[in-house]
């Protein structure tokens, strides 16, 4: 999605330095969110934050960089949580806006259901809300960048092996009905809310990738330029 885009800018402005500005722009609302999600964690966690940007930068390797919070080294725990902490606040905001502004719920369950002449109707229903087109890009400027970064997830390895082995701990005291019975209803409610979240966040993403391919396809045939990667 963000290449498309970038490749869209790039065909009408033939600036990279504009396409920058420009894609940067487009996304501020969500990485605000990325990075004072970190911040915020990363203070509540009495973890000192050394810097925080929301400047776009270019790595050495061509890399973009939106912005990024820098803090103090600390334990795996601590770090894996403000690493995380992007994805948990993004989820949040956007089953807010995709259920309260959107109305995206009837069009994720119809999808679920298979029911085509519901998705339409639901779609229609969604797309008649008030302020739908500001709501519908703020969702996609949040979900685009709500991922954590692989700086992000470096500490995640630890703290995934530890969770197997206290898992297979409990599982070889006996500690297995308890985990299933307790724990289960709880896992599938959370997995059920994250599928309707990264459903809805598709259908959000091609609401918008859509249009935006389509018109670089004709911009490309209109002008005869064509970008070719090397």
């Amino acid at each position: 999605m963000h290449r498309e885009i970038q490749t869209f800018l790039l065909i009408i402005f033939r600036k990279p330095k504009i396409v920058i500005a420009i894609f940067s722009f487009i996304l501020l609302p969500g990485v605000f969110l990325h990075e004072v999600s970190h911040w915020l964690t990363a203070i509540f966690l009495r973890v000192r934050v050394i810097k925080f940007s929301l400047v776009p930068e270019t790595s050495k390797n061509g890399q973009l960089r939106l912005g990024f919070v820098q803090t103090q080294k600390c334990d795996p725990l601590r770090d894996s949580l403000i690493g995380l902490a992007p994805f948990v606040f993004g989820i949040m905001v956007i089953a807010w806006i995709g259920s309260s502004q959107l109305a995206l719920r009837p069009v994720v369950e119809a999808l679920f259901a298979g029911d085509a002449a519901k998705i339409g109707d639901s779609l229609f229903i969604s797309m008649g809300q008030a302020d739908y087109w500001i709501w519908l890009y703020l969702a996609f400027s949040i979900s685009s960048t709500m991922v954590p970064s692989p700086s992000d997830r470096q500490s995640w390895i630890p703290i995934l092996i530890g969770v197997i082995v206290i898992f297979i701990g409990l599982l070889l005291v006996g500690l297995d009905d308890l985990i299933f019975l307790r724990f289960t209803p709880i896992l599938e409610e959370w997995l059920r809310l994250i599928a309707l979240v990264l459903a809805g966040s598709t259908i959000i993403h091609l609401t918008i990738l859509l249009p935006t391919w389509f018109a670089r396809k004709i911009i490309s045939r209109l002008t005869g330029t064509q970008l070719v990667r090397v």
